[in-house]
């Protein structure tokens, strides 16, 4: 895999016609959110893009990435065939730039061969990602994520890590402070975990401590009032948490957050924040010392214990509910259902496993 290109200055967006021009791509499909569609820099950008470049424009209004809307787009864009695939948007835009990349250049799918895909056999589609969101990490991982009906499937390919990211603060511009929030609450969840994890090597942790010395301050500010600098630095934690959980995966806060999400519309970042509150008191005794410290310096405190209460306030700071309890979620039915519906191998990566009855003791908590 190439060194992934990162442009991260407000005004970036100018640059997609000459990258494009790079990748001597005769034809680009170009994905965004509806939302983004009505920026005038990217309107102006598509236009100036190369006479010699064909391009088809896809509006993505999923929720989540889902595979019957894969299958449909693939019917859609097989006669076409990108050479580049350019997405625009949060994670769930990203993700189907990646599924697109992924099966596009495949003679045919159905839903039971794509679900059986485990690694690419073919190359994938080049991707130019251009986050509008900071926080899902897609634009620094090797992840495809999708959801068939309310199960989370993922594929893992380092070819389908994006070769170019362009992250221009001007396109977060209209986030609303709850998105802010929820994708900032994310990318932290992913620095964090990436530092406790089994799979965490030196390399991943440097991306890590990285990622939170950029998120932990200046999440709140950028949640309150706003500004390029300060969403500048949001889209470049966010990027450096994706490369961290890159090389070492997610755990349990990811893993039990899911279940929230397809099933209960709670959005991704913050059901996982939900989940990291919970799960931290329970984790951090476990936490080998040299890691634990280093969580504890990007809390700026000695003390493990006070991390929890650090993280709530951080929760409630930004406008996000803290406990499954704000949101009427903390019967014995739904806790129950999040446990049960956790996938194991995902569990593994956590550090010395979880004490089921004591997490499900936390999740219920007001």
């Amino acid at each position: 895999m190439t060194e992934q290109r990162f442009i991260n200055t407000p005004g970036a967006i100018s640059q997609l016609p000459d990258v494009i021009a790079a990748f001597n791509a005769e034809r680009c499909l170009i994905l965004f959110t509806n939302s983004v569609s009505k920026f005038s820099s990217i309107e102006g950008a598509i236009r100036a893009l190369p006479g010699t470049v064909k391009h088809q424009q896809i509006v993505v209004r999923d929720r989540i990435p889902n595979l019957e809307a894969l299958l449909v787009r693939y019917k859609e864009l097989r006669s076409f065939m990108p050479q580049l695939i350019v997405a625009i948007g949060g994670g769930t835009v990203l993700d189907t730039g990646k599924l697109l990349s992924a099966f596009l250049p495949l003679e045919s799918i159905d839903r039971e061969s794509v679900l059986a895909t485990t690694s690419l056999t073919t190359d994938p589609i080049p991707i130019i990602a251009i986050p509008t969101t900071a926080g899902s990490g897609s634009d620094a991982t090797p992840f495809a994520v999708y959801y068939d009906r309310e199960t989370k499937y993922s594929l893992e390919d380092l070819r389908l890590v994006p070769q170019v990211v362009i992250a221009d603060a001007e396109l977060t511009a209209t986030l609303s402070p709850r998105q802010t929030a929820i994708s900032g609450i994310d990318a932290i969840c992913q620095a964090i975990e990436s530092i406790w994890a089994a799979r965490s090597n030196e390399e991943s942790r440097r991306y890590a401590v990285s990622a939170l010395d950029l998120l932990l301050p200046n999440l709140a500010p950028a949640v309150r009032a706003p500004t390029p600098e300060l969403r500048s630095k949001l889209l470049l934690g966010a990027n450096l948490a994706g490369r961290a959980i890159a090389i070492t995966r997610t755990t349990a806060a990811h893993a039990y957050s899911y279940c929230l999400t397809a099933a209960y519309g709670v959005a991704h970042g913050h059901a996982v924040g939900i989940c990291m509150l919970a799960l931290l008191p329970l984790t951090l005794p476990r936490v080998e010392k040299e890691r634990l410290q280093l969580i504890t310096a990007a809390f700026s405190t000695d003390e493990p214990a006070t991390i929890e209460h650090s993280f709530r306030n951080l929760l409630e700071d930004v406008g996000l509910e803290p406990t499954l309890a704000a949101l009427n979620l903390n019967s014995p039915e739904i806790l129950k259902r999040i446990l049960r519906e956790v996938d194991p191998n995902r569990l593994a990566n956590h550090p010395q496993g979880i004490d089921s009855n004591a997490l499900l003791a936390r999740l219920r908590l007001e």
